[in-house]
């Protein structure tokens, strides 16, 4: 199983949200959820819509934590293989290189991301 991420905007006058873009690696495998969730400190919730500015921020931590830090997240990394660090590196920078790219037309604070 793999998360599927996606940038979405809010629909006016109602609850509902329209998807806008999808980062490159925007399926990585469940089992780097713990390590995500952990370099990030954030707990996020799949099916859950985030602003896109509050989640950049974490992003950017996830980013420094892993880039820098590695070693302290290594013991996160799943026992089947099945996700790598630099997977996990690729897919939290593909994430921030598609929010950004969204808001060159949209206030960040407007967008929103979802972990499915």
């Amino acid at each position: 199983m793999s998360y599927s991420i996606g940038i979405y905007v809010k629909i006016e006058g109602c609850d509902k949200y329209a998807e806008i873009a999808y980062p490159d690696y925007s399926s990585p495998t469940y089992n780097l959820g713990k390590l995500f969730r952990t370099c990030m400190d954030w707990n996020f919730k799949s099916g859950e819509y985030y602003r896109c500015d509050y989640a950049i921020e974490r992003i950017n931590k996830g980013i420094k934590e892993i880039a820098y830090n590695s070693d302290e997240y290594t013991e996160l990394l799943p026992s089947n293989g099945w996700g790598t660090m630099h997977g996990a590196l690729n897919t939290l920078n593909s994430i921030r290189k598609c929010i950004l790219e969204q808001a060159e037309d949209i206030p960040i604070d407007c967008m929103y991301m979802r972990w499915e």
